[in-house]
Order: structure tokens, then sequence, then C-alpha cells
């Protein structure tokens, strides 16, 4: 976890500061769209999902960006782009798809909303959340993904509606790229050890 005196250093390497920006970019667009599933908003998340575009350019331009001097910057650079532009297909899928009708799935989007709070919690490495603790510490989680992941082949068995189907597979299409989330916020956190490491 990156120490809060770090996020605002100057003399910082250009990997630091290009992983500073990528986190930055990432916590706003989750937030974005944690607001947008908690006021049902589906115009809202298809805007979250364009704004996951700023997400593809930085992976993009970080690989036109080089430190020849820097062994750390060599070592981390394709991985930062790649996970830049990961984290931006995933955005993309989880909010493209929980834009759309969701039918007979009322409380889908707040649970959705949710995963995303837990998100946002993990990637809050401000003073306040140090001291203060999380701010969602009850949001929903990867075990309440994998429940309900397991639970949706019995009910798209039963259904026998089109449009509930189609709903199903578009609830089941946010899981998996909630899951995917958490799996990206566990490769932020291990890369911010690697650029920040306790005591440098």
């Amino acid at each position: 976890m990156i120490r809060p005196e770090l996020m605002d250093r100057e003399n910082s390497s250009l990997i630091q500061k290009n992983f500073l920006e990528f986190h930055t970019a990432l916590c706003r667009v989750i937030d974005s769209a944690a607001l947008s599933f908690e006021t049902g908003s589906r115009s809202g998340l298809l805007q979250s999902a364009r704004q996951a575009d700023i997400l593809q350019e930085l992976g993009e331009d970080f690989c036109q960006k080089w430190d020849p001097d820097d062994d750390l910057d060599r070592s981390c650079r394709t991985q930062l782009s790649c996970m830049a532009l990961r984290t931006a297909a995933v955005l993309r899928c989880l909010c493209t798809a929980g834009a759309s009708p969701l039918e007979g799935l009322e409380e889908s989007r707040a649970f959705l909303g949710s995963l995303c709070r837990r998100v946002s919690d993990r990637l809050d490495w401000s003073p306040r959340s140090q001291l203060l603790g999380p701010r969602y510490g009850d949001a929903a989680g990867e075990e309440d993904i994998e429940l309900t992941l397991s639970e949706l082949p019995l009910s798209l068995v039963g259904e026998k509606r089109l449009s509930r189907v189609e709903s199903l597979l578009d609830f089941r299409d946010c899981l998996r790229a909630a899951r995917d989330l958490f799996e990206i916020v566990g490769e932020v956190r291990r890369m911010a050890d690697k650029l920040f490491p306790m005591g440098k």
C-alpha cells in the first residue's frame, strides 16, 4: 500500500508518476460507476463506460514513455500498460452490461454498486482511510460474487421469458467483470508495493 506522503512527492520516478496517474483515474471511474449503480442511472453507467476510455489511453501512452536509466521502469512499463488496458475493458463491460434493462433484477444494481464501493475502499490509500479504516466495510465482496454466480445457472434453466434470460445473462457478465476488477485491485496493490517499497 502506498504511504500517503508518497502520493505527492516531487522526486518520484517516471514510472511512479505514471502509476499514480493510472491509480487516480481508476478511482474516479470506479467511484462514478458506483454512484450510477446506486442511483440506478443507466445513462450514468454508459457515461462511466466512456470514462474508462481514459484508462485505455493511459495504457497506450505508457508504452510511449521510457526512462532508459531506470531498471524499475523497464521491468514495470509493460505490466502497467497491460493493466491499464485490461482495466479499461473490464470497466466498460461492467458498466455497459449494467446499463442493460436487467428486467426483474431490481436489487442487482444496488448489489453491483456495493461491489464497486468495496473496490473503492481497497484503492483508498488516503490518510483518512488509514486512520479511520474502510468507509464501506459492510459492502459486498468476492464471496458474494461467487455465491451469486453459482446460483445463476439454476435461475437460467428455470426461466422461460427471453427478456428475463437476457437480463440474467447481462447480470452474469456484470458479476464476471466485477470479479475481474477485484483481481485487478490485487495487481494494483502488488505493483504499488513494488514501486513504493516501505522504508524508501
